[in-house]
């Protein structure tokens, strides 16, 4: 999907583990009822095990201000594996932003962003 490719531009990551985690879906339910949904996946595109992975996703405002948000966690997402995140956007959220993402591979700790915000299905 088009998502991991937005997700790459906005932030590299630098060296073997550069396309190691990505978001792999991006995707917006709008409900009958007005309500929002956005869901989307984190997956494990590298050939090893990543263990302890951790995601932090802000909801933000049409001025980019923070207005709540979720998180993800798994301990281990096998090589091809995915993360299923899932959340109710609040009433006037318009942009996600990836505030922290941390996995544990090889040995190696990693931690990365914030990322750029985008608008929720925008990339999928």
């Amino acid at each position: 999907m088009a998502s991991t490719a937005a997700w790459a531009a906005c932030a590299p990551i630098i060296g073997r583990r550069r396309d190691e985690l990505a978001l792999s879906r991006d995707q917006l339910v709008r409900e009958p009822l007005g309500g929002r949904t956005w869901r989307g996946a984190l997956t494990n595109h590298g050939d090893g095990l990543c263990a302890a992975v951790a995601i932090e996703i802000r909801f933000l405002d049409r001025n980019g201000r923070a207005m709540g948000g979720f998180s993800g966690r798994i301990e281990r997402l096998a090589p091809g594996g995915g993360l299923e995140l899932q959340s109710r956007l609040p009433a006037g959220a318009t942009g996600l932003q990836i505030q922290s993402l941390r996995w544990t591979t090889g040995g190696d700790r990693i931690e990365r962003g914030p990322y750029a915000p985008w608008r929720p299905g925008d990339s999928g």
